[in-house]
């Protein structure tokens, strides 16, 4: 038990480490060096009774047995599944990152809710705490008296808005290794806000869409904000959920 502990502490911070470092792959790279450390002290602990594995996200290799693993492989419990998909989503990630340029650890802001700003706003910044997209109608939405009235005084041009960010109140998530080239270039082309798909929610569930982080679309802010945590503690433990018997 305290070699587990001992063991799991170790690989966790050095998965957390890698994956804030700022290093190309970083989601990948921080998987993969969990996967390792954990596998290696795991059977020194044992004796030798488990296998030394290395996971790359949506696939592990398993050096003892000299066998891959994957998402979908034939024998795979729900639980493999589950680790390899969510190792899956920090490959998307990166790739995008990859690709696109521009690799930062980003924060989705989800802002308190206040008598100015009853539903909340959603932001995303950059690592150094500049905007990089958050958006708000040009003018104030006016009251109707039936719901078609209202969705038509919703349709407002988009303008920029604070993003809330350190103030009390406001849920900041950080996702590492974020192309903000991708992101930048969707904020760039927003002009229109209105209440439902281009709403600051939406327009952030976008952003984040093109950057390789796909979500469901919800339309309050902590339920983004909720969705991405989900997704952070499953990539952070998808080494620990799976291992070739």
């Amino acid at each position: 038990m305290l070699g587990g502990a001992v063991v799991g502490g170790v690989s966790g911070y050095a998965g957390w480490a890698i994956a804030g470092s700022g290093i190309p792959m970083a989601n990948t790279a921080a998987i993969a060096g969990a996967s390792f450390t954990n596998s290696v002290g795991t059977y020194m602990y044992t004796g030798g009774q488990t296998p030394i594995t290395m996971s790359f996200g949506v696939a592990l290799y398993d050096f003892t047995n000299g066998e891959f693993g994957y998402l979908g492989k034939k024998g795979n419990s729900a639980l493999e599944n589950i680790g390899y998909g969510f190792g899956a989503l920090a490959n998307l990630s990166d790739m995008v990152s990859l690709l696109r340029g521009g690799g930062q650890n980003i924060k989705v802001n989800s802002a308190k809710t206040t008598k100015d700003d009853w539903w909340g706003h959603s932001s995303i910044t950059d690592e150094n705490g500049q905007r990089l997209v958050s958006i708000g109608p040009d003018s104030p939405v006016q009251k109707a008296a039936s719901l078609s009235d209202t969705w038509q005084n919703s349709i407002k041009g988009a303008k920029l808005w604070d993003t809330y960010l350190g103030e009390k109140g406001t849920w900041s998530l950080e996702l590492n290794n974020v192309s903000t080239t991708a992101i930048s270039k969707y904020a760039s082309g927003i002009t229109r806000w209105d209440l439902l798909l281009n709403s600051c929610v939406g327009h952030t569930t976008r952003a984040l869409w093109s950057a390789g982080i796909p979500t469901i679309y919800a339309l309050h802010p902590h339920m983004l904000n909720l969705q991405l945590l989900i997704r952070q503690l499953g990539i952070y433990s998808s080494p620990y959920l799976y291992q070739i018997p």
